[in-house]
């Protein structure tokens, strides 16, 4: 398929001071590495699940060591992600990021300069049409602050990517119910002698638990800033035309982490088990030409 030139999309493209912004106060003093990057053991653990389930669904598709991939991450941040597809055998030299954060572009330049990092708005991305066999987004598309900008996004993703080639999603799904209740008995259960802040929050989830406005009311506080999560259902519509496999996957970090403290096959467990999820990953192909 030929994706929709942007021309075709309704709407300007977004300010993106408010990603710059939300980035730009998590980076001081490394503070999003710290919590979500590869010093935290309990997030490297988190992440190797996650790289084994992509790492399958690639080498299900290609070889990369008789075929010379390239791969473009969205989004690419300090680059960790990208480098990883390195461990595949894919020469440095054919990986790419693209990144709205200057400082992290530097940063990332810095820490991997055989790979090909630049300052670009994933919503016009500047390479030609079909010239990757990977694209991969982490964690980008949630921080869109409009669904139009999701769109533009993805159709973008669709240009760049190959006929057979592939696009990788792993992004923040809306928030289940069931999730919501497990952090907050693991909140109990860390907290014992806080029986008054226990026994508030116990009232408060029944009564959210026997009223529909209010359970939604819950729901969309977990979702609304700086975030426009997306359901495995919603990615037709935004890849019309691919060939997607697509669920709901891992564990809510929020429960993740206690867990792996105390039972760490508990927590390997439960992310195999993708019962109480908080992402959506998904395989996007591009269909080949028609002969």
């Amino acid at each position: 398929m030929s994706a929709a030139p942007l021309s075709a999309l309704t709407g300007a493209p977004a300010d993106n001071s408010v990603v710059r912004n939300f980035y730009r106060t998590r980076d001081e003093n490394h503070t999003y590495e710290r919590l979500w990057g590869y010093v935290n053991p309990i997030a490297a653990a988190y992440w190797r699940i996650r790289d084994e389930l992509v790492f399958e669904h690639i080498l299900n598709r290609f070889d990369p060591l008789t075929r010379p991939l390239h791969v473009l991450e969205v989004g690419s941040g300090h680059g960790h992600e990208i480098a990883k597809f390195g461990l595949l055998g894919i020469p440095q030299s054919n990986l790419a990021g693209v990144d709205l954060i200057p400082d992290r572009v530097r940063r990332a330049r810095d820490n991997y300069p055989e790979i090909h990092f630049s300052e670009q708005d994933a919503t016009n991305l500047q390479f030609p049409d079909e010239s990757f066999d990977i694209v991969l987004q982490y964690t980008c598309v949630m921080h869109a602050d409009s669904r139009d900008k999701q769109e533009r996004m993805c159709w973008e993703m669709m240009r760049v990517v190959k006929p057979g080639g592939i696009i990788l999603w792993w992004d923040i799904a809306p928030m289940k119910w069931r999730v919501i209740i497990v952090q907050r008995l693991l909140d109990m259960l860390m907290r014992p002698t806080c029986w008054r802040r226990n026994a508030a929050t116990v009232r408060e989830t029944l009564c959210e638990l026997f009223s529909t406005e209010r359970r939604r009311a819950a729901l969309d506080i977990f979702d609304k800033t700086y975030i426009r999560p997306v359901a495995p259902r919603e990615l037709g519509h935004l890849f019309p035309g691919m060939t997607i496999t697509a669920r709901q996957a891992g564990v809510d970090f929020d429960i993740w982490a206690p867990i792996w403290r105390h039972w760490r096959g508990l927590a390997d467990a439960l992310w195999r088990s993708h019962w109480l999820p908080r992402h959506c990953f998904a395989v996007i192909a591009k269909p080949l030409r028609d002969a």
